[in-house]
């Protein structure tokens, strides 16, 4: 794996392939060949602008159904469920990339 990332930000879909990140006055733009959105323990799709689930953007269901590994996954939510496919994925994609707004509780669980 090159490269994993945390982010606490706003984020937007702005594609099937891209989240757009603004803090403050600052705007980055994630990548990944696949999106993954985790938001708690059962699926869940929460209003984010051009968020739709399909081909490339999947819940925890849906990402189980893929037939290879995409080469990067963006995940959105940083649940147990997130953290978990964040470690299994870890080893079979070159980017992986772990999107959340709740730091303290990602830090948390980490810790448990």
């Amino acid at each position: 794996m090159k490269m994993s990332k945390c982010w606490t930000d706003s984020h937007l879909f702005k594609d099937e392939h891209t989240v757009q990140i603004t803090n403050g006055s600052e705007v980055s733009e994630v990548y990944a060949d696949r999106i993954f959105v985790n938001t708690g323990a059962r699926p869940f799709i929460p209003s984010v602008p051009g968020l739709e689930v399909g081909q490339r953007i999947h819940t925890s269901e849906t990402l189980m159904n893929l037939e290879e590994f995409p080469n990067s996954l963006a995940i959105l939510g940083s649940g147990f469920i997130g953290l978990e496919f964040a470690a299994s994925y870890a080893s079979s994609v070159q980017r992986l990339r772990l999107l959340t707004r709740e730091i303290e509780s990602y830090r948390e669980k980490m810790r448990m």
